[in-house]
């Protein structure tokens, strides 16, 4: 039951991912890629837990934590680069 559930929202998450980088990819900008490389992460976690259990199983879910780590610390670095810009509008978000 619990593998299900893990799948679905696995596949969830990719959805709104994906719903995400369609409508918004002027707002998004850089944070697409932090944000694919935890979908990566977690999508290896699930893989691990579903599919390869065992031992076996611990490696490619290792992975995935570091996959979801790396992908937090681009996130930082990718928020703290925005926020460190002056503020202003810009025309890029003129046409929200």
């Amino acid at each position: 039951m619990t593998d299900i559930v893990l799948l679905t929202l696995a596949i969830f998450s990719w959805i709104i991912f994906s719903w995400l980088v369609i409508y918004f990819p002027k707002k998004l900008r850089w944070h697409i890629l932090p944000y694919l490389i935890f979908q990566l992460g977690v999508t290896l976690i699930v893989y691990s837990v579903v599919f390869v259990k065992g031992w076996s199983g611990i490696g490619y879910g290792g992975l995935g934590v570091a996959i979801v780590g790396i992908a937090l610390i681009l996130l930082l670095i990718v928020r703290v680069y925005y926020r460190s810009k002056p503020s202003g509008t810009s025309e890029e978000y003129e046409s929200f």
